[in-house]
């Protein structure tokens, strides 16, 4: 697995350009103490509190954490939560968030508690605001496309208004076109519309996405289903399975891969990191390759609870044992 190390610490070299919606995550963790005398209520005691950042710039930390140069570029309104944003930095990012005053930043508030030394997502409360950007934010963005440099362009609609208007979308493509553009999105909460990203190079979604697009519904049919993908949205798909691996269509050829096998202990966020790897690899590397390591980042991913990213050195060892 010598190219892939290398493949790995080639990353460096990399600069990708991330547009796409920012989630405050905050991760409140709490030990179970019993249980409410009058109500069938848990009560547990706080234990620790984590901020962190999720959505587009969970695909941006990855990316960072891998060793790469990013420009991430998103909307955010003007409130406390985007303070915490604004405070985020690091030595490769170039960070530019266009602030809104009437928007809202979007928070997702994760409450966990842990009991015999395991850990349950116990409920969430989330912070949204699903509207459009306005016109000065579209050409304040497409201003800064213009004046940055980057390898390749990911677009990640987490449906919070960046990727709302079609016509900015055709806008977006053209000012990054000359760079592989790839595109992913989510669906948990509602349907998404994959057809406004019918001009990218790759879409990246899970099974349950593919089957939200494809006209053909036995999912056990898993080709069936992407090449039903790749007829509908006219370009390319790639469709991650979970504990099942992944499965791509990329330039007239279909190649799947296992996952990794780990103790996995919390799968949010996994899509963001198998993105992130993938974008950073080499044209010439084998497309078989490129999933295998991207597995195995967004498998390390999983052994973490939240976005909490591993690092590079991990994913080093790892393929290293391959």
């Amino acid at each position: 697995m010598k190219n892939l190390i290398k493949q790995v610490n080639d990353f460096v070299d990399r600069e990708i350009l991330v547009v796409g919606d920012t989630i405050v995550d905050i991760n409140t963790m709490s030990k179970v103490i019993g249980f409410s005398a009058e109500t069938p209520t848990i009560k547990a005691e706080e234990t620790n509190r984590l901020i962190d950042f999720g959505g587009s710039a969970n695909v941006v930390k990855h990316i960072l954490a891998l060793g790469a140069k990013c420009t991430f570029i998103s909307v955010a309104g003007d409130d406390d939560d985007y303070n915490t944003l604004e405070k985020w930095s690091h030595p490769n990012l170039n960070k530019i968030i266009i602030v809104e005053k009437d928007r809202k930043t979007c928070v997702k508030h994760r409450f966990w508690i842990e009991k015999e030394s395991i850990n349950y997502k116990h409920f969430q409360i989330n912070k949204t605001d699903r509207n459009d950007i306005l016109s000065g934010t579209k050409e304040a963005i497409i201003d800064a496309i213009t004046k940055t440099n980057f390898d390749r362009v990911i677009f990640s609609d987490y449906r919070l208004g960046i990727f709302k208007d079609l016509s900015f979308i055709r806008k977006l493509v053209t000012a990054c076109r000359g760079s592989e553009i790839y595109a992913n999105g989510q669906l948990s909460d509602g349907k998404l519309d994959y057809n406004k990203f019918k001009d990218v190079d790759l879409i990246i979604m899970n099974n349950d996405e593919a089957n939200s697009v494809t006209d053909w519904h036995d999912t056990s049919d898993i080709t069936r289903t992407l090449n039903s993908c790749t007829r509908i949205l006219g370009t390319d798909v790639c469709i991650t399975l979970g504990k099942n691996g992944v499965i791509t269509k990329f330039k007239e050829k279909i190649v799947s891969e296992p996952a990794v096998k780990v103790k996995s202990v919390d799968t949010c966020g996994a899509g963001d990191a198998f993105l992130a790897c993938l974008s950073l690899c080499d044209d010439g590397l084998e497309l078989s390759k490129k999933l295998k390591l991207s597995n195995t980042w967004a498998g390390l991913t999983t052994q973490l609870i939240g976005t909490s990213t591993p690092d590079k050195d991990t994913l080093i060892k790892k393929i290293s044992d391959f």
